[in-house]
């Protein structure tokens, strides 16, 4: 299985996820008009190696916390492959944890055991966190969770 989102390379990313030209600067689309108006719809950061390590991704309009854990394949960020693990719920964002075989079989992953992690976030106009109003998510080879 190719890697097309979180853990690909840089080209496999691309290649999955247009470019759009008003954002040469970074990677993927624009959504136009809703609450992201204007906003990139995935932002993605590399490590040093050329692999996505990690990915933002806004909504054209939110989504509870049931909708995003039941669309999350087709959202085209997280593996095929990936399988939920667990959830977390804090004060100001929802973590669900996930597993997937491609990402750990990907030696540019450097991530054997498969892990990542999927920060649902509120809107950023300063919103209290609500699992009934997500704007965005974080997905993140990196466990640990930062909101």
């Amino acid at each position: 299985m190719v890697v097309t989102g979180l853990g690909a390379t840089i080209g496999q990313f691309r290649q999955a996820h247009p470019q759009d030209p008003q954002y040469t600067s970074q990677f993927g689309a624009t959504i136009s008009g809703g609450v992201n108006d204007g906003l990139p719809e995935l932002t993605a950061r590399c490590s040093p190696g050329g692999v996505i390590v990690s990915v933002d991704q806004n909504f054209h309009a939110a989504m509870s916390a049931a909708q995003v854990k039941a669309a999350m394949m087709s959202l085209a960020i997280a593996p095929p492959d990936s399988m939920f693990k667990s959830a977390q719920a804090l004060a100001r964002c929802d973590l669900y944890y996930y597993v997937s075989a491609s990402i750990g079989a990907d030696p540019g992953a450097n991530d054997t055991a498969g892990t990542f992690i999927v920060e649902l976030e509120p809107p950023a106009d300063g919103s209290a966190w609500n699992p009934a109003n997500v704007a965005s998510l974080i997905y993140d080879l990196d466990e640990s969770g930062g909101c």
